[in-house]
């Protein structure tokens, strides 16, 4: 939890997981806002789009902290998590943003400047999070938020995603200006599609691989930003708002398109159906920075940068790798080894990240009993379809003492589909011979013991389950 107390001011906004307040910090009277995350009506646990976006956003936060570096400029920050007098339920604090980019662009209200910026700054936050192996899914203009200066933010991660496997080696790939090969789709489609949804994003903006319901990539965001792109450019919004008549209108625009214009070249490269061949975030951010030098009024038009050189560098570089060695298989290991690592949360890496304590009151009871193997039973009790749910529930387990069952259904809710029917799990792994005495056994599921615990864990890794 955070040290700094929030007064709670109006309310911005209502959300598919919460509602927006503006607070003010009493220390010093800084507006924020806060975006509340209200439990599910169907059971009263946390929404999956919560432990997505929180976990996501903390995990970012800690790493460029201890890598000591600022906050991405072009990502929504996490100030803080905490509770707010007066809103129900815990909160993230984030920075107070003027409007959003589907605002300016009702309103007209961007110069052709503005418009190549907040283009490159999107492709500039894009391939950051690729870098980190982060897909955001719901790429839209309605998640970029603009400041005071036009600086684009990205924001609203409910729908986010940390990849694995072979996609997230083609993720990376990519992310440093490569290009996805035909040979690994196979191994990708395996090893990610468990986790990938079909249909996960907002229609008119989702790519065609999304809408198939075949396994995708970051390059589904390329294909979002694309449309984005040609909204911001052209200050009009698509007219259709259901998938497959956006596929019309963007298949007849982008024959349209003219291969010999800078903007409208690129557009043809973000909006190609084969997901392989679309280009990814820093050869885009490349191309635009050429265009944008050999705008009249620019001064120092010269040759076309080196993709290396881009930037500062930072959307290349992952914070110490945290993602991909966390998907890689660090962390199933011992927790010490972990530890070892550096890639566990340290007990004060900042004042939002509450001390770690054990969930005595719904702890698990196996005492030196595998707690892996437990936690395996459990997995295939929920009928898990991701191998690293058991990896991460084994981890959370032991940091946080919680019950194996608790720990493996809060991390299939951040892995997989969205569990719908907890109460179903009612009485699961009850006839499982377990003698430990506890009201369903070490496997066994209680929604109410459940819902109790379920904050309590969440809170004590810091509201990340990325650990």
């Amino acid at each position: 939890m955070s040290l700094d107390r929030f007064l709670p001011a109006g309310t911005l906004g209502e959300g598919s997981y919460g509602s927006v307040f503006t607070v003010y910090r009493e220390s010093d009277g800084a507006c924020f806002a806060a975006k509340s995350f209200s439990a599910s009506d169907d059971d009263e646990t946390l929404e999956a789009g919560t432990l997505r976006e929180l976990s996501i956003l903390v995990a970012l936060r800690r790493e460029r902290e201890r890598a000591g570096k600022a906050p991405h400029p072009n990502i929504m920050p996490a100030v803080a998590v905490t509770e707010i007098e007066g809103i129900d339920g815990f909160c993230m604090v984030m920075p107070s943003l003027p409007m959003s980019l589907g605002t300016a662009i009702l309103a007209k209200a961007l110069n052709r400047d503005a418009k190549m910026g907040v283009a490159i700054g999107l492709l500039r936050a894009l391939a950051f999070l690729h870098a980190n192996s982060i897909i955001h899914r719901d790429v839209k203009p309605d998640n970029v938020l603009l400041t005071e200066d036009l600086t684009p933010i990205l924001a609203d991660f409910s729908l986010a995603k940390v990849l694995s496997g072979a996609a997230r080696a083609d993720a990376r790939g990519a992310a440093r200006g490569g290009k996805r090969t035909r040979g690994r789709r196979a191994e990708s489609d395996a090893s990610s599609a468990a986790g990938n949804t079909a249909g996960m994003g907002t229609p008119t903006y989702m790519a065609p691989e999304v809408v198939r319901g075949s396994s995708y990539t970051c390059a589904a965001d390329m294909w979002s930003a694309g449309v984005v792109i040609y909204e911001t450019v052209s200050d009009a919004f698509l007219s259709a708002t259901k998938d497959k008549a956006a596929f019309r209108i963007l298949d007849d625009l982008r024959a349209r398109l003219s291969a010999d214009k800078p903007v409208p070249a690129l557009l043809r490269k973000l909006l190609i159906v084969d997901a392989d061949e679309r280009i990814g975030a820093p050869a885009a951010i490349a191309e635009l920075l050429v265009a944008q030098r050999a705008m009249p009024g620019v001064a120092g038009a010269s040759a076309a940068p080196q993709i290396g050189a881009v930037d500062d560098g930072d959307e290349r570089e992952l914070a110490l790798d945290y993602f991909a060695t966390w998907a890689a298989g660090v962390l199933p290991h011992a927790c010490p080894r972990v530890d070892a690592l550096g890639h566990a949360a340290p007990a004060a890496a900042s004042s939002a990240a509450p001390k770690r304590r054990r969930v005595d009151a719904h702890s698990n009871r196996s005492g030196v009993r595998d707690i892996d193997s437990i936690v395996a039973r459990c997995c295939a009790t929920l009928d898990s379809q991701n191998p690293l749910t058991p990896l991460l529930a084994v981890s959370v387990a032991r940091r946080t003492g919680a019950k194996p069952m608790h720990a493996a259904v809060l991390c299939a809710k951040l892995l997989e589909v969205e569990l719908n029917d907890l109460e179903g799990l009612e009485g699961c792994g009850d006839d499982d011979g377990d003698d430990d005495g506890a009201r369903g056994g070490a496997l066994g599921f209680v929604l109410d013991e459940y819902v109790q615990a379920e904050r309590d864990i969440f809170a004590s890794l810091g509201f990340s389950l990325y650990v």
